[in-house]
């Protein structure tokens, strides 16, 4: 496993989630409620992480995060 994705925002994660699985990528999020744990656990432990299950995803899962969160939303 691999981790492709952490940010302090879980909605964000979660927009990247739902990208890959869209994509038929095999994920898996961790630490998605450990951020009742800060202060007492250090702030970066308890950021929710995203995670490619096989390994051979990866080099795809990156390729399609980059893609999907470059994209212009301005359409013209």
């Amino acid at each position: 496993m691999n981790m492709v994705n952490t940010n302090e925002n879980c909605l964000l994660v979660g927009n990247v989630n739902n990208i890959l699985e869209a994509h038929e990528i095999d994920v898996i999020l961790k630490n998605e409620f450990l951020q009742g744990g800060n202060g007492e656990l250090s702030s970066l432990d308890t950021w929710p992480e995203l995670w490619v299950l096989k390994d051979s995803d990866y080099d795809s899962a990156t390729s399609v995060i980059e893609n999907s969160l470059s994209k212009d939303s301005d359409p013209e």
